[in-house]
């Protein structure tokens, strides 16, 4: 079951509707297929998938390339959502190769992106760095400050996962500065998000809070439900350190519902592996086992390898711990 916004459902429909007007298979047609593609990964990335094979096949038939490649990388986009980070890459790989043959810088900056995004999800910090630096050059040979935000936005995430908070920060406000001037709700509320999780990092919990509680009003507004399960999840870790778990439990089970909804697998992972710390922290281990299992199970898939060691570590604790 795959629960919309109704400002999703609206832009959706309308896109149905003007589909159904326009049968004709064209450039018009491939045009709203890539729109819907894309605008699905954030609700039912299942059907994202669907949507960008008919979408590659139209471009094929066709022989547009600038619009089979936007296809191919809205492929990608739904496969990360649904956490299949190697099927993923071969699909931006693809999408990086048309526009590269075609000289779209734009297509390629936002490529290589969301390569980085996903390397930073592996935690290969030095592949990531080097392919946003790849990103930075093509985007310095056109100029777009949209673009610019997201990429400063996304070198704070790896600052922050490399635990240089300082950097980070800086990245972080640079960004929010930028997305200020253009108005970009969703951009602002991710890099908010980002932000709570940099205090959050350093120890300041009323801070991180209020910058969590701003993401998550924009994240309602929006109906952007990946940004909403993320900021629930984030505060349940701001409330975990406070050791309140009495707030963060709910939290995450909110996060986790959202989640299984939309499918994504990297994220469920995760709010399953919340839910297992929070009951080992209180010694419940029968209730915290069957919890890092699933995202042991779930860690494989897609490669996280560094998620993968601390739930091992964990069910290693857990098993030292039971009775002899």
């Amino acid at each position: 079951v795959v629960v919309r916004s109704d400002a999703q459902q609206q832009y959706i429909d309308s896109i149905l509707v003007l589909m159904k007007e326009h049968p004709q298979e064209d450039t018009i047609r491939l045009g709203y297929l890539n729109d819907l593609a894309f605008y699905y990964y954030q609700s039912d990335p299942r059907e994202g998938l669907k949507v960008a094979d008919q979408a590659i096949a139209l471009a094929m038939k066709l022989g547009h390339q600038a619009k089979l490649a936007s296809a191919y990388s809205n492929k990608g986009v739904n496969y990360y959502a649904e956490g299949e980070d190697s099927l993923a890459l071969s699909m931006y790989g693809k999408a990086l190769q048309v526009y590269a043959g075609i000289r779209n810088r734009s297509g390629m900056a936002r490529t290589y992106n969301n390569m980085a995004m996903i390397y930073a999800e592996r935690s290969d910090y030095p592949q990531a760095l080097d392919t946003y630096g790849k990103a930075l050059e093509e985007l310095k040979r056109y100029g777009d400050s949209a673009n610019v935000a997201s990429l400063y936005s996304n070198l704070g995430v790896v600052y922050l996962r490399m635990a240089d908070y300082p950097k980070a920060l800086d990245y972080y406000l640079h960004a929010l500065g930028m997305y200020e001037k253009l108005t970009s709700q969703v951009s602002m509320a991710n890099t908010l998000s980002n932000i709570g999780i940099v205090y959050k990092s350093m120890a300041n919990f009323p801070l991180a809070l209020q910058y969590h509680e701003r993401a998550l009003k924009i994240y309602e507004a929006a109906g952007n439900l990946q940004g909403k399960a993320n900021c629930l999840a984030n505060m349940g870790v701001v409330y975990d350190e406070m050791n309140h778990p009495q707030q963060s439990l709910p939290l995450y089970r909110q996060a986790l519902a959202i989640n299984e909804k939309i499918g994504n697998n990297r994220r469920i992972a995760s709010d399953l592996t919340n839910i297992a710390l929070v009951y080992k922290a209180q010694h419940d281990y029968p209730r915290a086992m069957p919890f890092l299992l699933k995202a042991l199970h779930l860690y494989e898939q897609t490669e996280d390898k560094n998620s993968m060691a601390t739930v091992l570590d964990e069910i290693g604790h857990i098993y030292s711990q039971a009775p002899a």
